[in-house]
């Protein structure tokens, strides 16, 4: 007789997404995708998320392929996604 593994996703208390509502990293890729970017203080005060949360979101948003460069050429470091051009 083979093992059956309970389906556990039944029993997890999983709050369901409002269709068409944005997710906080679809709201973190309007910031980034914006002509100038975003400062980790402007996500924190758009997302009330924590810098270290915030930094492991680009991260992610990398691995998952999305071009991110970080600016340091003024006061305050930038955050912006680079749209790539099609040849």
């Amino acid at each position: 007789m083979a093992k059956t593994t309970p389906n556990i996703t039944h029993s997890l208390n999983v709050p369901k997404r409002a269709p068409g509502k944005p997710t906080k990293t679809d709201r973190l890729q309007k910031l980034l995708r914006r002509a100038r970017g975003a400062t980790v203080n402007e996500i924190q005060m758009q997302l009330a998320w924590q810098p270290h949360t915030i930094r492991a979101a680009i991260s992610r948003l990398r691995t998952a392929g999305l071009d991110i460069k970080l600016d340091r050429s003024g006061k305050t470091a930038r955050y912006r996604a680079v749209q790539e051009t099609s040849q």
